[in-house]
């Protein structure tokens, strides 16, 4: 324990005990990718409940999201495809059902490149509360 000095109020002088606390860590570097939140419960609810592989796709642009900073993203579909091991139209599919959905916007699309997408921020759920029966 180290003693530090306190000045109360009145002008009185005094020692405080402070606790040894261990040295802070430096952060952790992650190998490999990861995904970054928080993550609004609401958004993977609601792209979980679209059929095919919609969650997946959102997946990938929430951690293209995290990586970036922006809300605006390009996405490879191709690469999507590849890593999760299905049909580059399945990605189509996830994107278009995704945005039917109102959780991305697709900025721009031009044959060949990539594909540039917005997160969209869903408004706050309102709290239903039980009423006095």
């Amino acid at each position: 324990m180290k003693a530090a000095d306190l000045i109360c109020h009145n002008g009185a002088v005094g020692k405080v005990q402070e606790p040894d606390c261990p040295p802070k860590r430096p952060p952790q570097r992650v190998n490999g990718k990861f995904l970054k939140g928080p993550i609004r419960w609401d958004w993977l609810r609601r792209a979980g409940a679209i059929r095919g592989r919609a969650l997946h796709v959102g997946i990938v642009i929430w951690q293209q999201v995290g990586c970036t900073g922006s809300h605006i993203v390009s996405i490879n579909q191709r690469a999507i495809a590849d890593e999760f091991g299905i049909d580059r139209t399945t990605v189509h599919r996830g994107v278009r059902d995704l945005e039917q959905a109102g959780l991305i916007s697709v900025v721009e699309s031009h044959p060949g490149r990539r594909l540039k997408v917005e997160l969209n921020e869903l408004p706050c759920s309102t709290v239903v509360t039980a009423s006095p029966t």
